[in-house]
């Protein structure tokens, strides 16, 4: 690898597999709630984890970008997978704050 420190990489594998494990208890609730008789996820508890992941995302991604410069064609082609991840980092990221925001508006009972 020819990054000197990986933990920044690691840390975002430790917040999509957050994020895995999330969406898919999201998932799990929905069919639960359609398929059953399960409850709906309290919103305030759903719109915390979503805006701290969105936090997390951003941190982690913007973090990477600035710390690890890696043009494309190095390192026998590592710098274009890496290059790959932070764009498909990046459109999490940007779906993370689009999926916030509306829970942010969702929770605002006073704007309805």
């Amino acid at each position: 690898m020819p990054f000197s420190k990986p933990d920044l990489l690691y840390l975002g594998y430790v917040i999509s597999w957050l994020s895995i494990i999330w969406s898919s208890f999201n998932i799990f609730v929905y069919l639960t709630r359609r398929f059953g008789n399960g409850h709906k996820i309290k919103r305030f508890v759903s719109t915390l984890l979503d805006v701290s992941l969105t936090a997390l995302f951003g941190v982690c991604v913007f973090y990477q970008i600035a710390t690890y410069k890696c043009k494309p064609g190095l390192h026998n082609g590592w710098c274009d997978f890496f290059n790959t991840g932070i764009f498909f980092l990046m459109s999490l990221f940007l779906t993370y704050v689009i999926h916030a925001l509306w829970d942010l508006f969702g929770a605002m009972t006073c704007l309805r």
